[in-house]
């Protein structure tokens, strides 16, 4: 899945809010960005939840998170499971 350059934006500013296990999206999005950015939270293993507000990768640390996202950001495009088909 080809990733716009808003959504690469989004994602990168989202490195400052890394965690271990969770990545928080800084700030409010509208409803467009914010779907487009979870299908690439999504992509790359995290669930949302809602009361930590968070997307939650299990096990994650970090930097893994981190290089993640990074690899995204670089090549502007994730696999998603629609990809795989």
């Amino acid at each position: 899945m080809k990733i716009s350059a808003r959504t690469l934006a989004i994602l990168s500013n989202c490195l400052n809010f890394v965690e271990p296990n969770r990545i928080v999206i800084g700030g409010q999005l509208d409803r467009k960005e914010y779907v487009k950015v979870n299908e690439v939270l999504e992509a790359l293993g995290g669930k949302w939840d809602r009361k930590s507000k968070s997307h939650m990768f299990g096990g994650r640390g970090v930097e893994a998170l981190k290089e993640d996202i990074d690899q995204v950001i670089a090549t502007g495009q994730v696999t998603s499971g629609s990809d795989l088909g």
